[in-house]
């Protein structure tokens, strides 16, 4: 009966919560639907709800009510950093920003019941899906990174283009390939595309890769092979501007290019999770 219990009381406390967060979810899910940046964040909350259902049928529940000595004390780290961000979030004056730190907030909330609920070992379970969840919330300040990762992006691809003998030039949003000219849209930074690679990379990460060394690196390296398939999108359309055509560059530049970007960076990350995972193989055979 004490499951029973323990789930009733987390129901509550959950509806308790989203009550008392409701403009935040408002907001979150406003977010989701004019926010270009975060328009899978939907998929992914779902994501993250059918890998926590999942965890429930695996918790070991004889062992949750086999408690030690200070069984309680990580729900109360995790509940003080809920209450942490609170008072960041009651000090902040920015929209966004207040909602970020109160929906991280109430993820820390959750974490922390878990953790009180199943020990931190049974709650540790869940932690892929807070992460995810967390990851599903608009950063603050997106946009000037968008802005500054553009500016980084289009640096390179003209310094590449220039060892080419390629002469390129941007200029009020636009980029000069010759005689042609195309407009720089937000698409173009690369953000949008990295949250939502990074995503997928981490399910699958989470689903086939055991080794944890392997899976940090693995989120480490994101954001540069990231950026080298960017790098390669626009060095693709610079070499056909220069060689082909503008009706295919154009074509290109409108539909093509975003296919070529995920292209060129799952084939870069699934080449250096092959090069990890038989660097690690060497290392075990050896030992």
């Amino acid at each position: 009966m004490k499951i029973f219990f323990h789930l009733g009381v987390f129901i509550i406390l959950i509806s308790l919560t989203y009550f008392l967060h409701g403009d935040d979810f408002k907001w979150l899910y406003n977010e989701w639907h004019t926010n270009g940046y975060y328009k899978h964040g939907l998929y992914m909350t779902i994501v993250a709800l059918v890998f926590s259902i999942r965890q429930l049928f695996l918790v070991d529940w004889i062992k949750v009510f086999t408690k030690g000595a200070f069984w309680f004390s990580f729900s109360i780290l995790w509940w003080g950093g809920a209450t942490t961000l609170y008072l960041l979030s009651i000090r902040e004056t920015a929209e966004n920003t207040k909602h970020f730190f109160q929906l991280l907030a109430f993820l820390f909330l959750i974490k922390g019941y878990l953790s009180y609920l199943l020990r931190e070992r049974g709650s540790a379970k869940f932690n892929f899906s807070l992460f995810y969840l967390a990851l599903a919330i608009p950063l603050p300040y997106l946009s000037n990174s968008a802005l500054y990762l553009k500016k980084i992006t289009f640096d390179v691809a003209l310094i590449v283009s220039h060892f080419l003998s390629i002469f390129v030039e941007t200029a009020d949003n636009i980029l000069k390939v010759g005689a042609i000219q195309l407009p720089i849209d937000p698409a173009f930074t690369g953000i949008e595309s990295f949250i939502l690679l990074f995503s997928l990379v981490l399910v699958l990460i989470y689903l086939f890769e055991l080794r944890t060394p392997v899976k940090v690196i693995m989120l480490l390296l994101c954001l540069p092979l990231i950026f080298i398939g960017s790098v390669v999108r626009i060095l693709t359309c610079i070499l056909l501007a220069q060689y082909w055509s503008e009706t295919a560059t154009i074509l290109y530049w409108n539909v093509y290019s975003t296919h070529t970007f995920y292209l060129a960076s799952f084939l870069v990350i699934g080449f250096m999770w092959f090069v990890l995972k038989n660097i690690f193989k060497l290392f075990k055979q050896e030992d």
